[in-house]
């Protein structure tokens, strides 16, 4: 590569150039994937020789300038480059696959060779043109494969592609050129030639995990099997590279089909085992799915099956569970958690944590909450507030109903009324949690004083009859339940009949 010295700061000197050549310009999106080495790297001359570069590869450079005050400066990139095979006979000076970067596999089976040859024969007769023919490696030569689109073409070099190769078969081509007298010259190739195919689609995306980066972006890690074998279209499985993209599905936010999404990743090699590719770009609450295409050989091979769904991506805490319910038995409490409506496996829940109140004493209850278990409580009466947790901390918690643990407190706010002749209709406030499924108040018990009369009901108002005119009563409530009876209500006022 050669160019020209750029400005120079003032009071500076070039310390030195390096050269960096980049492949994958050409691909959509593009790609700068690095690759050879800079022979004159530091130097201050004008040519530089790149090594390492791919035969048939396409590739453009930029220069990198570093002056005497530290500072440097880097050029825009270069014209596109393929380099070539060396020479391997006299008249042919490039033999090899097809390689066009990042295009269909209509490359399949094909191979192309640059033919330069003398332009006169010894009798002074000019050239007329120039046939490429190849035979299966140590086969019959006269058996000749494949065909080439650009027989007799003229002209030095000459460039050529054979087409109905098979892909993995290895073949040996030579060239006939042709002179206007009538005569003609054939040279062999020494080097082997193998066409290779696109290859296969990677298998379906599986696990897609979504992880979360701020400002309402979210982006998503997914993982597929790297390719191995015949299936890479016969080159090395470590020379494959792989890409992924991601679309926003129906019903998604519309920011979603305006931001697209990318695969930070880019385009990268694999090995055989599990590729991950990071898609960035992801809009919160919008649903994803993506697909990976595999590339070898200068071809893209078949677009694998969509993934399964990413999202919603959540970028905050999330609210607490849907409902809590509660269960009593020997004394403890089990929870029955169901997760907020918009937990999704792209941000898992980690778990929950469980407040007890009024002690305020806190457990984390892991998912699935299988069981959640409350001990250690007194008799008394209980809520419990939960939160649901995930990376980004624990969300504002959901509270369950009043539970009472053991028997009762005593009813409240006794208010008897006149019913009738000797009759009283006794209202009253129920205990906390009398309600609860998991332990209720199975009953109330009405004391009359004098006499201790008593009555048995169901409701938080119960009629009381048989009681004596002119005689003036209050009356007690006791609350029912299976642990046993709650301590008397203080007395009501007293009424007379």
């Amino acid at each position: 590569m050669t160019f020209t010295a750029p400005p120079t700061p003032a009071g500076a000197t070039i310390a030195g150039y390096s050269v960096a050549c980049y492949t994958g310009l050409t691909t959509q999106p593009p790609q700068q994937i690095k690759e050879g080495t800079d022979t004159s790297d530091g130097t201050t001359g004008l040519s530089h020789v790149i090594t390492g570069l791919k035969n048939g590869v396409a590739y453009a450079c930029s220069v990198t300038t570093t002056f005497s005050d530290n500072t440097t400066t880097v050029s825009p990139m270069s014209n596109v480059v393929i380099p070539g095979s060396a020479l391997v006979a006299p008249t042919i000076t490039k033999v090899g696959v097809v390689m066009v970067p990042y295009s269909t596999n209509a490359n399949s089976g094909k191979m192309y060779a640059t033919v330069n040859g003398p332009a006169k024969n010894a009798a002074g007769s000019p050239e007329s043109g120039y046939t490429v023919s190849c035979h299966q490696k140590g086969g019959d030569p006269s058996v000749t494969a494949g065909t080439d689109t650009a027989a007799n073409s003229t002209g030095s070099p000459s460039n050529h592609v054979v087409t109905g190769l098979t892909v993995g078969t290895t073949y040996n081509c030579s060239v006939k050129e042709t002179f206007g007298d009538g005569t003609s010259q054939t040279f062999n190739s020494t080097e082997d030639v193998t066409p290779l195919s696109a290859p296969d689609a990677p298998a379906l995306p599986q696990n897609a995990l979504a992880d979360t980066s701020g400002n309402g972006v979210g982006s998503a890690k997914i993982s597929f099997p790297a390719l191995s074998g015949v299936a890479t279209g016969g080159t090395d499985p470590s020379k494959v590279y792989y890409g992924a993209v991601c679309k926003a599905m129906p019903g998604s936010p519309p920011a979603a089909f305006t931001n697209t999404p990318v695969d930070a990743t880019g385009l990268q090699y694999g090995t055989p085992g599990t590729i991950t590719h990071t898609i960035t770009g992801l809009v919160n609450g919008a649903t994803y799915q993506c697909q990976a295409t595999a590339y070898a050989n200068g071809m893209a091979g078949l677009v694998s099956n969509v993934s399964n769904t990413i999202g919603p991506i959540n970028v905050g805490t999330y609210p607490g569970p849907a409902s809590v319910g509660t269960t009593l038995a020997g004394g403890q409490v089990t929870l029955a958690i169901t997760p907020p409506t918009n937990a999704n496996a792209a941000d898992p829940i980690t778990g929950y944590t469980v407040t007890t109140n009024p002690s305020g004493a806190t457990q984390i209850c892991q998912v699935p909450p299988a069981p959640c278990v409350v001990s250690g409580l007194s008799n008394g009466a209980y809520t419990f507030s939960v939160a649901t947790n995930n990376v980004n901390g624990a969300g504002t918690p959901s509270t369950s109903d009043t539970l009472n643990v053991g028997v009762f407190p005593a009813p409240t706010n006794v208010q008897p009324m006149y019913g009738g002749a000797g009759r009283v209709v006794v209202s009253f406030q129920a205990p906390p949690g009398a309600s609860n499924p998991a332990n209720p108040v199975s009953s109330y018990t009405i004391t009359a004083s004098p006499g201790g009369a008593t009555q048995t009901c169901s409701s938080t108002q119960c009629s009381m009859s048989g009681l004596t005119h002119g005689t003036s009563y209050t009356f007690t409530i006791q609350a029912n339940d299976s642990a046993g009876s709650s301590t008397p209500s203080a007395a009501s006022a007293s009424i007379k009949l």
